[in-house]
């Protein structure tokens, strides 16, 4: 069976700090899972490598079984979608629009 998401061994850092050291995670089709963890322990980095704005210094991501950098902008958005804590700034839309 093919993983929805697949992280093997990334590593990230800001500047020299170590934030992600060969992290790992699998998650199956139609699984939950959840990032727990105190400030400043990762999980928004974490969040924005799978989503593509980061990209890992290490390691591997993939998104149904592909790569994610293989993706295609639109094709990647067709499958991951992050939605940030907060937005700087105001939306020159409704959500009706």
């Amino acid at each position: 069976m093919t993983v929805a998401v697949g992280v093997e061994k990334i590593d990230y850092h800001y500047s020299r700090a170590a934030v992600l050291k060969q992290v790992s995670l699998a998650v199956s089709p139609g699984e939950f899972f959840i990032i727990a963890g105190p400030n400043g322990s990762g999980k928004t980095t974490l969040l924005k490598i799978l989503a593509g704005i980061f990209r890992a210094e290490t390691g591997r991501v993939t998104v149904r079984g592909k790569p994610i950098q293989t993706y295609g902008k639109r094709a990647f958005a067709r499958v991951v979608a992050y939605v940030p804590q907060a937005v700087d700034g105001s939306v020159p839309f409704t959500v009706l629009q």
